[in-house]
């Protein structure tokens, strides 16, 4: 299990304040809940995959390419995001298994490699 460092310091912070405070039953079930709404959302929002896209050099396998139409609109926007910026986050719930399966993605009418990298 990946654990991303706002995750790790909402932990220890969590955990120091369990520690310090000797609480009520009340005061200290609105505490773990409101620390797991915290790490709830830290959770669903990092990413562990990272999508980087570039211009493709050399001949290229058809084999190899997937066309930019044929990716949901998901994938579609995060290939775009990362085109733009050279590096995109890929959403927990966007597939990265055309990334995956072809190692290039064809797009108004160039060849753009296209690699998936893990946190």
């Amino acid at each position: 299990m990946i654990i991303d460092n706002q995750v790790a310091i909402s932990l220890k912070v969590f955990a120091s304040v369990l520690l310090i405070y000797h609480m009520d039953r009340v005061h200290l079930y609105v505490l773990v809940a409101g620390g797991l709404i915290v790490l709830a959302g830290c959770a669903a929002t990092s990413s562990p995959e990272h999508l980087h896209v570039q211009q493709a050099d050399g001949n290229i396998s058809a084999d190899n390419v997937v066309q930019f139409d044929e990716l949901t609109p998901a994938q579609q926007r995060v290939f775009k995001d990362a085109l733009q910026k050279g590096i995109a986050d890929v959403p927990n719930n966007v597939s990265i298994d055309p990334w995956t399966h072809y190692r290039y993605v064809k797009y108004h009418n160039n060849t753009y490699e296209a690699v998936v990298s893990t946190a």
